[in-house]
């Protein structure tokens, strides 16, 4: 029969393993990436108070879009931490750029390695439209 602590052990097995598991398997793909590209990592980190799921800082961001203010927002921080930096999270870092050589990186020759995050979408769709800074793969955009 199971003792209590061992059903423990079960719920947080189930409940973190999987978020575990695939933390490892992202980081693994994500360092074969860089290293197959010739990344090198950010040097910049933006400063969060909260270390493991950086929810001061996805908060301000989501605030930040919410009321109209996200390309403001991200400006400012690019101003206090540089043209390239990355926010780490216990589930996943995210790596936010402005640097010409990595954008044309990214648009030119190698589009389909990067994902757009769901608040950049939201925030840059009604300045830009559907496109290459707010979509992702193939798009089919009617003619007129």
């Amino acid at each position: 029969m199971a003792t209590p602590a061992t059903f423990a052990i079960w719920i947080v097995l189930i409940v973190f393993g999987p978020l575990v598991a695939r933390r490892l398997v992202r980081f693994v793909k994500r360092a074969r990436l860089a290293k197959s590209l010739g990344c090198a990592a950010p040097q910049n980190i933006a400063p969060i108070k909260d270390p493991i799921l950086g929810l001061d800082f996805l908060w301000a961001t989501l605030r930040a879009a919410k009321d109209g203010r996200y390309l403001p927002f991200i400006n400012d921080k690019f101003r206090e931490v540089g043209n390239t930096f990355v926010t780490k999270r216990a589930l996943y870092d995210t790596i936010h750029t402005i640097d010409p050589e990595n954008l044309k990186h990214m648009l030119s020759t190698d589009f389909h390695s990067f994902r757009l995050s769901d608040v950049r979408v939201k925030a840059m769709g009604p300045l830009f439209g559907n496109g290459i800074f707010t979509t992702e793969g193939r798009t089919t955009i009617p003619t007129p």
